[in-house]
């Protein structure tokens, strides 16, 4: 499958769960990636998170989930990796990889 640029990933599934497969990033940031898994359901992706172990994540949901305010916790198994991203605002936003 061919490597899209995350905003247009974003573009073509709209209010969505994607499990992205980074290909390239940009200061930290996934700018390029292989989508991997796409739903409605969380848990019907994280299911896919634990077959993709090797592989560098990217896991969100495409819309709004809450106001800006909200802080929101996932458990992951200890071996899946975390990374730090950034929000468009500049807010950290941690990223399960």
């Amino acid at each position: 499958m061919k490597a899209l640029a995350i905003e247009t990933i974003k573009r073509d599934f709209p209010n969505q769960w994607l499990l992205v497969e980074v290909t390239e990033a940009k200061d930290g940031t996934p700018s390029k990636g292989i989508v991997l898994k796409v739903g409605s359901r969380r848990h019907e992706i994280v299911e896919e998170i634990g077959k993709n172990r090797d592989k560098k994540l990217f896991f969100f949901y495409n819309g709004i989930t809450a106001s800006p305010d909200t802080a929101f916790a996932l458990y992951l198994p200890p071996e899946c990796r975390i990374l730090l991203l950034r929000t468009e605002s500049g807010n950290d936003l941690n990223s399960f990889a």
